[in-house]
């Protein structure tokens, strides 16, 4: 796992990891694909529940500011524009998503 989720299906649910504690579970650009990625998966596995947990002391640092850099932005777009996007992809979802919030979250 080089992308800061670790998924685990657990039949018709899954369990999704936050996996980035050095960095506070910030949310880079690898991490905001790969939940993209576990989405698509689990509609089109049929699942009906996702448990979306973290590790460490911190559930989520927000966006990561080092990957701004690495965002090309036109006129007329926000830089957290990724960000939004996952977002979008989220609402709604055909499955149940519990989050299971351990410490700070931010963003």
């Amino acid at each position: 796992m080089t992308d800061g989720l670790r998924v685990e299906s657990r039949g018709d649910h899954e369990l999704w990891t936050l996996a980035r504690p050095a960095r506070r579970n910030a949310l880079d650009l690898a991490l905001l694909a790969a939940l993209g990625e576990a989405r698509d998966r689990a509609v089109a596995a049929g699942c009906s529940v996702v448990v979306l947990a973290a590790e460490g002391d911190v559930f989520c640092a927000g966006f990561d500011l080092g990957d701004l850099r690495r965002l090309e932005v036109r006129e007329g777009q926000l830089p957290s524009s990724p960000l939004h996007d996952l977002i979008a992809r989220f609402d709604p979802l055909p499955f149940t998503l519990i989050t299971a919030i351990q410490g700070p979250a931010h963003g």
